[in-house]
């Protein structure tokens, strides 16, 4: 069990956890990860992440203030996309926290246009996109992705995207 040694307090310096009594410390060099790797609650206390945001991304809120949602299905229809899914996450209009409830790998079908006020937090999974279409990130606000494998990405055809709840473009 890791044991919590309080926030984030410094970019500069690494941040010795406890694992346990027969492996002893670690050292988390990567101040992001430092954050939640130390704290032995990291799940309940998922949000805790926008709080140690460095440089460029200081401040992001990724929507820390939003509700849960828990991505259970890896299939991916860019036009008509069903609740459960990466895509209807985050074309939805409000501020969300999306994790996945499993391993999953995703092939999108077209680019997947991610909307303002968005985390998208893989921790505790694996979860990657592959052998397909990308994501886009532009002209957003407080959007977080942390923990996604994006790899072998295939530009698409184009053709209807849906890039929000209520809008289907091109």
């Amino acid at each position: 069990m890791i044991t919590s040694l309080g926030p984030c307090s410094s970019f500069l310096s690494p941040k010795v956890c406890w694992q346990n009594k027969k492996k002893g410390p670690y050292e988390v060099t990567n101040p992001v990860d430092s954050y939640w790797r130390c704290d032995s609650d990291w799940e309940k206390n998922r949000k805790n992440l926008v709080n140690c945001a460095p440089g460029f991304a200081r401040g992001t809120t990724g929507e820390k203030g939003g509700e849960f949602y828990v991505a259970t299905d890896p299939i991916d229809n860019d036009a008509d996309c069903k609740p459960g899914t990466l895509r209807h996450a985050v074309t939805q209009t409000g501020p969300l926290w999306i994790t996945f409830k499993k391993y999953m790998t995703i092939k999108l079908e077209q680019e997947l246009i991610v909307t303002s006020d968005k985390s998208v937090d893989v921790r505790g999974t694996n979860m990657e996109i592959c052998n397909a279409a990308s994501i886009t990130v532009q002209f957003v606000k407080n959007v977080i992705i942390h923990g996604l494998y994006i790899h072998q990405i295939i530009p698409a055809k184009g053709g209807k995207i849906k890039d929000g709840e209520k809008h289907l473009g091109l």
